[in-house]
């Protein structure tokens, strides 16, 4: 009996030596762990959206544990909107990381940009800014709540499951392996050096990674969409979402939601003893002073109220040149200079004042 389940069980036994001796071997060997992750679809037939790829290299393979006294999270206009090098030079020399990524992430997804910049720093920075743009309000359905991409970066990056974690060896090769298989090349990384972008303009994944890297987070708006509101030539009044409050119950419950979003970031400052900032980015339109904006004002100021500490250095809605911008969400050469000297003289005042 002991024989015939000696006979039995060595062909487990075996293939599972055979097994752990060949992850033995590529643990060895080496991979490129980084992309060891389920943060990816690994889909031979398309390709990640920029929005991951973006925020996984700022956050995972590009930008990580780099120190830095001012850490900037939010949507793309940040992204494409604030030079580090320029604000540092006007704030007394303040360290700055541009961490901010994209209007994808929604709302949610810059808080936990937030909670992930401040604990990938050695010691908290000593000011948190969320840069917006006014374009996009807190509760829009395509901003509002946990979407896809804001659970990718919960999920993922900041609770960093153990079941993401703990991994075989040979699981890291899944890029090499759909790379020869499709693209008749062995590298284990993303071969988008060999593609364009879905966004056509932008540049290939390591000079984009190489771009992020030099720039400190912050790289130039690669792509002009012709936005209308820009080509027109003449600024137009500003269409802003109304989705800054909301109503419940038919109308019998108000919701600040701008302001329990902000409160989010303030108290999350507080708790890591960092100073919160926030900074909108302007608007090529006119502003007018209608019932968004009224609302909007009030909120700011119950925030300024309740956290008195937190900086907010420029009213939420403001006009700019219609050529210092790109498109409506983004700023372009001349612009990005003006808007990061301002935020870096605001940040030397707060400093001042610390």
């Amino acid at each position: 009996m002991r024989n015939l389940i000696h006979r039995a069980t060595l062909p487990f036994f075996l293939a599972a030596l055979f097994i752990a001796g060949l992850e033995g071997a590529i643990a060895l060997v080496g991979n490129n762990g980084s992309y060891n992750t389920d943060f990816f679809d690994f889909s031979p037939l398309e390709q990640d959206n920029l929005q991951k790829h973006t925020i996984y290299d700022k956050f995972e393979t590009t930008l990580t544990n780099i120190p830095s006294e001012v850490v900037q999270v939010g949507d793309s206009s940040g992204f494409y909107g604030v030079d580090p090098k320029v604000v540092t030079k006007v704030a007394d020399r303040l360290s700055y990381l541009n961490m901010s990524c994209c209007g994808d992430a929604g709302w949610t997804g810059y808080f936990y940009e937030a909670q992930l910049a401040i604990m990938r720093q050695a010691t908290p920075p000593k000011f948190l800014v969320l840069h917006v743009t006014p374009f996009w309000s807190p509760a829009a359905p395509a901003f509002y709540g946990d979407n896809a991409l804001a659970v990718l970066i919960r999920d993922y990056l900041i609770k960093a499951h153990w079941w993401h974690q703990v991994r075989m060896p040979s699981e890291g090769y899944r890029l090499r392996v759909t790379n020869l298989v499709y693209h008749d090349i062995w590298v284990d990384d993303f071969t988008y050096q060999l593609h364009q972008w879905p966004t056509l303009g932008y540049p290939p994944i390591k000079e984009w990674r190489r771009m992020i890297a030099a720039g400190r987070g912050w790289v130039p708006i690669p792509v002009d969409i012709k936005d209308p509101m820009i080509k027109g030539g003449n600024p137009g009044v500003c269409k802003f979402d109304r989705g800054y409050s909301e109503n419940e119950l038919l109308g019998l419950v108000h919701i600040d939601t701008l302001y329990d979003y902000l409160s989010r970031f303030a108290e999350l400052a507080r708790r890591t003893k960092t100073r919160f900032v926030l900074v909108s980015n302007p608007v090529p339109c006119v502003v007018e002073q209608d019932a968004v904006f009224d609302d909007v004002e009030r909120q700011i100021a119950r925030f300024k109220r309740d956290y008195p500490e937190a900086v907010v250095p420029f009213r939420y809605f403001r006009q700019a040149p219609l050529n210092d911008f790109s498109d409506r969400w983004h700023l372009k050469e001349d612009g990005v200079v003006e808007h990061s000297a301002r935020i870096g003289a605001a940040l030397a005042a707060a400093a001042s004042t610390n």
